[in-house]
């Protein structure tokens, strides 16, 4: 079982096998002296009719996720090292066989782990989840700091070149609506970014040995997954699923109405500052167009100002016109979205979820309650009570817009 779990990269059931092969052994044995191990490393270097252990396969079939569950689940560093080093009826060991068929990654991280202590296991593997996810999180910061240097630049000149020295300003009216808008884009990029999106609470290292060893009276988590039914539950965080949510691979987390994981706010946009996003896309449009007409008077009505100031003032206007285009299609993405109730994720990945499917299988959209209720939806959700419940801000599949008509197969001849 444990070699068809590994072949077909079953995390989830790997680590069930694991982790109750030696609390079953444990408790079907009336030996004292019976040690836990010994049952773990007898499964792990089991070997089929080719010699081959579950690790093997793994390497043979370049199933990173299934070795990289494995070896968080093995007790010791003994264990490992025999996994890694023991050979199959080719006299091939795991490291040969990662090396024969260029599997660099799973080779290195073997072979790290042969020359490294055991409590070096935790961190190298960490390390290796943590790849996938840098660039994001890399842009992230970048964007953050564009962001800022944007903003401090614009409010320094503002004060500077335009209110200060008084020529271009267009009267006290125009100067505070800008500082106004600064102020609440700031502010509510602060909130988008600071504001829990809607996290899924993960379950705890207790819950989830609670799970597997069965103390657990009645965890809906262990029934899904008994009954096969995967789609309902995340393997990530040991957790249920709820409607529209997903699972951010950057940010290892599940969401509430998941929209996407944004690195212009440093993270994930759902359930929770959704609203917070979108009114910062609109005053962050609106403060740079005030911007930029500063910026455009500066050009028609100076006179014998410095090369370097009207460079840098056009430099920050080009970067500005840039991102306003930007933020702009956002803008124009979202109403669209919010008009037929859609998330970003949902667009991408329509296909793929059933509630949007009726019986005959074609793509309707049941979150399409017509422009303006789907707006009173998005702008008055908060304070209206009934819109609280999902079933009152949708219509019945049956009867919803369709979106695609799937295909029937035309009878033969």
């Amino acid at each position: 079982v444990l070699h068809w779990a590994v072949f077909k990269e079953h995390v989830i059931m790997i680590e069930w096998i694991l982790r109750n092969m030696s609390t079953s052994s444990s408790s079907s044995s009336d030996d004292d002296d019976h040690n836990d191990d010994d049952d773990v490393r007898r499964l792990l270097l089991a070997q089929d009719i080719y010699g081959d252990t579950a690790l093997h396969i793994a390497c043979k079939k370049n199933k990173i996720k299934s070795i990289e569950c494995m070896l968080r689940s093995v007790p010791n560093y003994n264990i490992l090292s025999a996994m890694i080093e023991l050979e199959n009826k080719d006299s091939l060991s795991c490291l040969q066989i990662c090396k024969d068929k260029s599997h660099k990654y799973i080779y290195k991280l073997l072979k790290r782990i042969l020359h490294s202590q055991r409590n070096w296991l935790c961190t190298i593997l960490f390390f290796t989840d943590m790849i996938s996810s840098m660039s994001m999180k890399r842009a992230g910061i970048l964007c953050t700091a564009y962001y800022f240097g944007m903003q401090t630049s614009a409010i320094l000149m503002f004060y500077f070149l335009f209110y200060k020295r008084g020529q271009y300003s267009f009267g006290l009216t125009s100067d505070t609506i800008f500082v106004l808008l600064w102020i609440c884009a700031t502010l509510l990029w602060m909130l988008a970014h600071f504001t829990n999106p809607g996290v899924i609470t993960k379950a705890s290292k207790s819950d989830i040995d609670a799970m597997f060893n069965g103390s657990s009276q009645s965890c809906a988590y262990i029934e899904h997954l008994l009954s096969g039914k995967t789609n309902k539950i995340c393997v990530s965080c040991r957790c249920i699923k709820e409607f529209r949510s997903k699972h951010c691979s950057y940010c290892n987390r599940c969401v509430r109405k998941f929209d996407h994981h944004c690195p212009w706010i440093n993270n994930c946009v759902g359930e929770g500052n959704y609203k917070c996003f979108v009114w910062f896309m609109w005053l962050q449009f609106a403060c740079m167009t005030n911007w930029c007409v500063f910026c455009v008077s500066h050009f028609i009505r100076s006179h014998r100002e410095s090369v370097v100031q009207t460079l840098l003032i056009a430099f920050h206007l080009m970067l500005c016109v840039v991102t306003m285009m930007f933020i702009l299609v956002q803008i124009l993405t979202h109403c669209k979205l919010i008009t037929n109730g859609f998330t970003t994720n949902e667009v991408a990945n329509i296909l793929r979820y059933q509630y949007f499917r009726d019986k005959l299988g074609n793509v309707r959209n049941p979150f399409y309650n017509g422009c303006i209720k789907n707006w009173y939806i998005f702008l008055c959700e908060c304070v209206d009570v009934k819109l609280k419940e999902p079933q009152n801000k949708m219509v019945d599949i049956e009867n919803a817009k369709i979106i695609a008509t799937a295909q029937r197969k035309q009878p033969e001849e």
